[in-house]
Parts: C-alpha cells; sequence; structure tokens
C-alpha cells in the first residue's frame, strides 16, 4: 500500500467479496488520554490487493461509490483521494 504515514490496512479475504479496511489514525493526539482529538484526512492511497478471482468491480462500503480498479499480474490496484478514520474497499 502507498499511503501517508499513520494509515494502515487490512484485509479481509474469503469465499466471495474482498474487502479492504483502510484506517488512517492520523491528527491531533491528547496526550493526557492518549486518545484523538481530531482526525485529520490522510491521502492519496493507493492499494495493491493480490485478488484469487476475477474483479468486475470495486467500491466505498461506507457510501456505496464506485472506484476504479484494474488488474495487474493478479494484483487489483485502487486509488482513494483520501480517508478520514476509516474507510472499506469492496471487490468483487
Amino acid at each position: 500500500m502507498n499511503a501517508p504515514d499513520g494509515v494502515w490496512a487490512h484485509l479481509a479475504q474469503a469465499p466471495g467479496p474482498t474487502v479492504l479496511h483502510v484506517v488512517a489514525d492520523t491528527g491531533t493526539k491528547s496526550k493526557k488520554l492518549q486518545t484523538r482529538e481530531q482526525f485529520a484526512p490522510a491521502g492519496p492511497v493507493e492499494a495493491r490487493i493480490r485478488v484469487n478471482h476475477p474483479v468486475k468491480k470495486a467500491w466505498r462500503l461506507t457510501d456505496g461509490q464506485s472506484l476504479k480498479v484494474s488488474v495487474e499480474n493478479g494484483h487489483a490496484i485502487v486509488r482513494l483521494d483520501q480517508v478520514t478514520i476509516h474507510e472499506a474497499i469492496v471487490l468483487e
């Protein structure tokens, strides 16, 4: 994954759709509470996801918006302009 510092991902792959959860742990942090006070958007994020099935479409789980996806050498490539807290990419 090509993303700014503080952005990480978790891949859920099983029979059926593949889901990549992208988390942006970015923003101001309270030292006293050890928690985020405000979250800042982070991006762009480009993910290369190894897939074991044909990919016909990709979308954001949060709002259903379609995403452009290309497949190269068994990897689906998807780009998000920004992530605020959490986003899930579904590949079907």
